[in-house]
């Protein structure tokens, strides 16, 4: 992801990442997000549950990529159903993300 300049990083520190079901902006340094369980194969429960996380930067546009450890994607396990979308939702929300609600700037 990447702010103001049309990039997209990872942020996650892990290669093998996590599942965002949901992210959204509560002010210019806060994101919250819904990440799926790490093992839904094992785990019924997985599909209808996710973690809430909200991660929370100064400065979101010089984050360096790669930083966010697992240790911070470690939120409450809540009820989550997933909603229901088609492929080109994903691009979307990274397109929402790309651009930060805007607060006394």
């Amino acid at each position: 992801m990447g702010l103001f300049n049309n990039t997209r990083r990872s942020m996650f520190a892990h290669s093998w990442g996590r599942q965002v079901i949901t992210a959204e902006w509560l002010d210019d340094t806060r994101l919250r997000v819904h990440l799926a369980p790490h093992d839904d194969d094992n785990d019924d429960a997985a599909h209808h549950e996710a973690h809430v996380v909200v991660l929370d930067r100064p400065d979101w546009t010089s984050a360096l990529g790669r930083t966010i450890p697992d240790k911070h994607l470690q939120g409450p396990r809540i009820p989550f159903p997933r909603p229901v979308h088609d492929p080109s939702d994903a691009g979307q929300l990274a397109t929402r993300l790309l651009d930060p609600p805007v607060h006394n700037r």
